[in-house]
């Protein structure tokens, strides 16, 4: 079930609207008149136009809405008392289940061993008519033809299909860029899906009404969230079969030749449909999708062991060649215009002759020849040598071989010094390794895109990205060092690790003004350097008869930098996104920087604030975007704790990170729309925030917990009253703390997109969560043995039940969209899920 401290806490007190002052809506404060002509005549209407939370008080006042403008609905006509609901858009999510039944046999000889499986996965989502069903049969088996020659496979056959797939875009298949950004909190859930189910009608509480009379019950800008998701849903059919083949032969009693043979290969439907009578353009859209990898290794392995004890030697290692082989081909199509016939979703119900589909065709090929050394000396020291040079057809011909080696020497201190036995273990490691990546398909030679001809006239434009013709292949040097200790009888355990990881040449897309005729440009972006620690603890504080208790504690922090970009750039912008940020590599500063509007400051660090056109104040904000955010966290940690008694074991997860910024475009504009809490209530001086500054409304920052207390400065100004700047224009401070409130009454107000810079709606994504939770237990052999079964386990699980901390008000920070360079980023977030489960496990 949806976790509510994620979600909007809407305000109870005012209606649709932008604002409820004279002048916006006819002559009245926060109504609209509407004439049915049925000789009553002008009546109250709310702007159901709007898709905003600023209009009248919620005083019972009479007046029309969406459910009196529906002919079908019985409310037609009506006028209803305005009121809030209890019915809000938190009831529009349901709870989850998931079933997963798994039943398998496996079985042997001497020879010959095999497991054969078939799970069934069946889950519905939070969203209506959201549903996964996944059927995966499995096989393993395996034949000792001779001693020395044995064969083995596996195969794998998996069904996905799934309907209403949740959107995740800025559009009306997310229904949380509605419910989180714009929206009227007066709409009753209950009664959207009522209208829905008694007519199969787009009712929608968002009609044009007063607006615009002849199209009364169009939908202005969004539709009823549940023909929505009942008409305008998507599905999904996966067919995918991937295994192997392999043998093994002992060509000495210490040389082994393995060849195997691997596949994966799926076809995929998808399609999409927006149905006639929805806000946007009716459509139909399908894409067939075919992808297989093709995997051949062959090698040879070899481990010989020479001498004892303390003048022991073991030489072993692996000598090989991997070719793969990958080919994705995609067909797309879409109806052109809206569909003629409503509900028939094919491509020949087009209003307009569909445009030709769009096609891809992609083959990647990887030739791989690679060789490993291990060498050990009396139980201690343990050398490794690597090395692997790969042949990629992605890369430019002079620039497609690429050779990365490694090494690593682990001592096992020990083994020599080790006073009164303390040690279980004692090891240090060293170690130096190199990685290669090739480039994706098709970045290396420029392309035309052919397009649907023009009166026979064969049409084809120039590609939005400029490949690049000099492209390497990415690389990465990482250097290690490591301390593994045990004590105790292993009831304690450390692990430590210092690293530093240096990439290279880093393939990026970047965007580019348009000016210059293309949207991107492929390059090879310089060096970008992680250095840090991670550390694990293992700890049994307690272990007596029958009783124990484990723990594991996880700590790591990373440090980034970027060192150098593409030539002499300074500056590589990775993406922009709604709301005027971006997401950026800049040299000095850590990967992955946001960059947008930010407070004015004095020389104190306070942020500078002046007058408000209406009343109160605002901050000063930057006129150009400035560093305000970085995505990478300070540290990130984990406790498990497992306490087990005979047959019955408690175990619990607490995941924790502190630091991380993103930006949350839900606030940035619902706190405009005035959907939030924070924009109604009373403020600390007891009275209502939506009232005038002059007339004691407004809001403080110290009412708002994640502001952290930021105390703000007025700016000065001059004997005629004029506001001072310096000779850079930058504001000058009066040095006086701010008393006045911000002004909050209507869309205008100082917190929102239309007023606020970017970094108010800055957040800090530190967390601590109770992960998982979980017991179980294991009934004993006196009972089992008096049933048919071999074994019988039972647990009951839970997941994310509780987010202990966070800074975060109306979200989980671990929501933000994580899709390429969309990092660091919030937009129509879908709130938390705690799941609970029950598991039953009976063996034969």
């Amino acid at each position: 079930q949806m976790d509510k401290s994620t979600f909007v806490k809407y305000q109870k007190e005012y209606g649709a609207g932008y604002s409820a002052y004279l002048g916006w809506y006819a002559e009245t404060e926060g109504y609209d008149y509407f004439d049915f002509g049925d000789g009553v005549g002008d009546q109250l209407i709310t702007p159901t136009y709007e898709d905003a939370s600023y209009g009248a008080p919620l005083d019972g006042t009479l007046a029309y809405d969406w459910r009196s403008l529906y002919p079908e609905l019985s409310t037609y006509g009506q006028l209803l008392p305005q009121l809030p609901t209890d019915n809000d858009a938190t009831t529009f999510f349901e709870v989850s289940k998931m079933f997963n039944t798994n039943v398998s046999i496996q079985g042997g000889t001497d020879k010959a061993n095999y497991r054969l499986s078939f799970t069934n996965v069946d889950q519905s989502g939070i969203l209506p008519n959201s549903n996964l069903t996944r059927n995966t049969v499995s096989f393993a088996g395996g034949y000792n033809v001779t001693e020395k020659f044995k064969v083995s496979s596996t195969v794998n056959y998996v069904l996905n299909e799934a309907v209403g797939r949740y959107g995740t875009g800025y559009d009306n298949r997310n229904p949380n860029q509605s419910f989180r950004q714009w929206y009227q909190v007066t709409t009753n859930m209950e009664e959207q899906k009522a209208a829905y189910d008694q007519t199969g009608l787009n009712i929608s509480w968002n009609p044009y009404g007063a607006l615009d009379p002849a199209r009364s019950t169009v939908p202005h800008y969004f539709d009823n969230p549940y023909f929505n998701r009942y008409e305008n849903y998507n599905n999904d059919e996966r067919n995918r079969v991937f295994g192997n083949f392999k043998i093994d032969y002992e060509l000495t009693d210490w040389l082994t030749f393995t060849g195997r043979m691997s596949t994966d290969r799926y076809s995929e439907l998808r399609e999409e449909r927006i149905a006639v009578g929805s806000v946007d353009v009716s459509n139909y859209y399908r894409q067939n999708r075919t992808y297989s990898e093709d995997n051949l290794d062959l090698f040879l392995r070899f481990n010989k062991f020479f001498g004892e004890g303390s003048s022991s030697m073991s030489i072993g290692g692996l000598l090989g060649t991997n070719y793969r082989r990958t080919v994705s081909d995609w067909v797309s199509a879409s109806t052109n215009g809206g569909l003629v016939t409503p509900g028939v979703y094919a491509l020949s119900n087009s209003v307009n002759n569909p445009e030709a589909p769009s096609e891809s065709h992609t083959e990647i090929g990887v030739n791989g020849y690679f060789g490993q050394l291990n060498i050990g000396y009396a139980e201690m020291l343990y050398l490794d040598l690597t090395g692997r040079m790969d042949v990629a057809s992605t890369l430019p011909e002079s620039e497609n071989q690429y050779f990365y080696p490694g090494v690593s020497l682990a001592f096992v201190f020990s083994e020599v010094f080790n006073p009164a036995g303390i040690f279980d273990l004692g090891k240090i490691r060293v170690n130096y390794a190199e990685a290669g990546n090739l480039a994706p398909a098709k970045l290396t030679n420029n392309i035309f895109i052919l397009n649907t001809p023009f009166n026979g006239v064969p049409l084809a434009t120039a590609s939005a990205i400029r490949r690049n013709p000099e492209l390497k292949s990415e690389r990465t040097a990482s250097t290690e060092v490591g301390l593994e200790t045990a004590f105790l009888d292993n009831r304690i355990g450390l692990d430590l690790t210092l690293y530093r990881a240096n990439s290279f040449d880093q393939i990026f897309q970047t965007d580019v003004t348009a000016a210059t005729g293309r949207r991107v440009d492929v390059v090879n972006a310089g060096e970008i350097q992680n250095q840090g620690i991670e550390a694990s603890l293992r700890l049994t504080p307690v272990k007596s008869g029958d009783f124990k208790w484990d723990m594991n504690i996880n700590w790591a922090k990373n440090v980034n930098e970027v060192i150098s970009l593409y030539g002499d750039q300074t500056n590589l912008q990775l993406g922009t996104s709604q709301g005027g940020i971006s997401l950026n590599a800049t040299v000095g500063e850590p990967f992955g920087t946001i960059r947008g509007t930010n407070y004015q400051f004095d020389d104190q660090g306070r942020p500078i604030v002046y007058a408000h056109p209406f009343g109160g104040v605002r901050f000063r904000k930057t006129a150009a975007p400035e560093v305000i955010g970085d995505i990478n966290p300070d540290w990130i940690g984990g406790v498990q704790n497992t306490l087990s008694y005979k047959g019955v074991a408690l175990s619990f997860l607490i995941d924790m990170q502190k630091g991380g910024d993103f930006f949350s475009l839900d606030t940035w504009y619902g706190y405009a729309t005035g959907i939030y809490d924070i924009t109604a209530g009373t403020n600390a001086d007891g009275n209502p925030r939506r009232d005038l500054p002059a007339e004691g409304g407004g809001i403080y920052l110290s009412e708002l917990d994640y502001f952290d207390n930021m105390v703000t400065v007025s700016q000065a100004t001059d004997s005629d009253g004029a506001y001072v700047f310096d000779d850079d224009g930058n504001p000058v401070s009066s040095g006086e703390v701010n008393t006045e409130a911000f002004y909050v009454s209507d869309v205008y107000n100082s917190l929102g997109y239309a007023i606020a810079p970017n970094s108010t709606h800055i957040y800090d994504a530190s967390f601590v969560k109770l992960r998982e939770l979980s017991i179980s237990y294991s009934f004993p052999e006196s009972f089992v043995s008096n049933t048919p079964f071999g074994g019988i386990d039972v647990s009951l699980i839970g997941r994310n039940l509780w987010i202990i901390h966070k800074n975060t008000p109306y979200s989980d920070p671990e929501s933000g969209l994580s899709a390429g360079n969309r990092l660091g980023y919030q937009s129509g977030a879908y709130p938390a899920v705690k799941e609970y489960g029950f598991n039953i496990g009976l063996k034969f």
